[in-house]
This record gives structure tokens, sequence and C-alpha cells, in this order.
């Protein structure tokens, strides 16, 4: 499952959660677990393979 698939049922599941009074059916809460997981492993990878920004967000020039 890639990436933006996975944003996007999260984000479905947690409108889902809100509209049904911040509360999620026994199934729901499996499937959001569940993406949840892949998600972390995504971001874990990427953190391993030095993709993800890690510094100040503003670098400041060495030009003088």
């Amino acid at each position: 499952m890639n990436s933006s698939k996975v944003v996007k049922d999260l984000m479905s599941l947690k409108e889902t959660y809100r509209k049904q009074n911040f509360s999620y059916t026994t199934e729901q809460q499996a499937q959001y677990k569940e993406l949840l997981a892949i998600r972390r492993e995504q971001v874990k990878q990427w953190h391993k393979d030095k993709r993800v920004w890690i510094g100040p967000s503003n670098i400041k020039s060495t030009k003088n």
C-alpha cells in the first residue's frame, strides 16, 4: 500500500471518528491500528534511507 493511500484512509477514519461521536467500532479500531502501524513503518524506512530532513527549518547562507 503506498503512502498516499494510507494517509487518505487514516484521514477518512478520523473524519468518521468525529462523526460517530468520537468512538470507533471494533472493526474501525482494528483498521486504524493496522494503518497506523503501516504508516509508522513507512516513516521509519524514510528515516533509515535518510529521506527525511532533520535540521533547522531556516538555513543560514554562508555568504558574507
